[in-house]
């Protein structure tokens, strides 16, 4: 999905009124195989509290995945200026 100037400031006015998170692409670093592993998000929470934090990162990843075009270009830009 690409937007436009317009769209994207459109689509930020919306969501800038209510953020859910800060992706701080800047404090991003390359991490190896092996170190992570990967969030089953599809699990319900035992927990109001877990539940609520599985909410958000279902959100986050959704908004991630829309704008993931977006945020590879500024992850590589911000990479490049740094080395």
């Amino acid at each position: 999905m690409n937007l436009d100037k317009k769209e994207f400031e459109d689509e930020f006015k919306f969501f800038k009124k209510r953020i859910l998170s800060v992706l701080e692409i800047k404090k991003m670093f390359p991490v190896v195989d092996g170190v992570y592993y990967l969030a089953d998000l599809s699990t319900p929470a035992t927990t109001t509290g877990d539940e609520q934090r599985r909410n958000l990162m279902v959100k986050e990843y959704f908004f991630c995945k829309k704008y993931k075009k977006q945020i590879e270009a500024k992850a590589k830009k911000s990479m490049k200026s740094r080395w």
